[in-house]
């Protein structure tokens, strides 16, 4: 806004009791104020574009697909599944190895943390594929 304007300053007075504490305040109004403001620049234009370069930069980093790669162990190759951040990751191949049985996949090498389905997180991620030999009956 360019123009000349006029302002008033409005102070509270604090009001003491005896003891020194507040009970109260009594409204105080300053002189008018009057001021000109001429050749203001507007940063609506600037906050706009760089909100929108924010906006399209989110979305170009979020519709980016992730990666999750199958680690097979000895098993027959699985080529990585591609899946864009925040999607359900939940329904994985099934690994073949021959006289084995597929047991799952895990998050980790050791097998300690099976993986149950979850949504993408913002990096590509690595799963473990179980087995348990097959026994063959005579």
């Amino acid at each position: 806004r360019n123009g000349t304007f006029q302002y008033r300053i409005e102070y509270k007075i604090p009001v003491y009791n005896n003891a020194g504490l507040v009970i109260g305040s009594i409204p105080y109004y300053s002189e008018p104020v009057i001021i000109d403001i001429f050749g203001q620049q507007t940063l609506f234009v600037p906050i706009t574009a760089l909100t929108f370069t924010t906006l399209i930069l989110a979305l170009v980093f979020f519709r980016r697909k992730r990666l999750i790669y199958y680690d097979v162990n000895g098993g027959l190759y699985l080529p990585p599944s591609r899946f864009r951040v925040g999607e359900d990751t939940s329904l994985q191949p099934r690994a073949k190895k021959p006289g084995h049985r597929f047991q799952g996949w895990y998050l980790d090498p050791h097998y300690e943390f099976a993986f149950k389905g979850m949504r993408m997180p913002l990096k590509s991620m690595r799963l473990y594929a179980k087995y348990k030999r097959i026994q063959k009956k005579n």
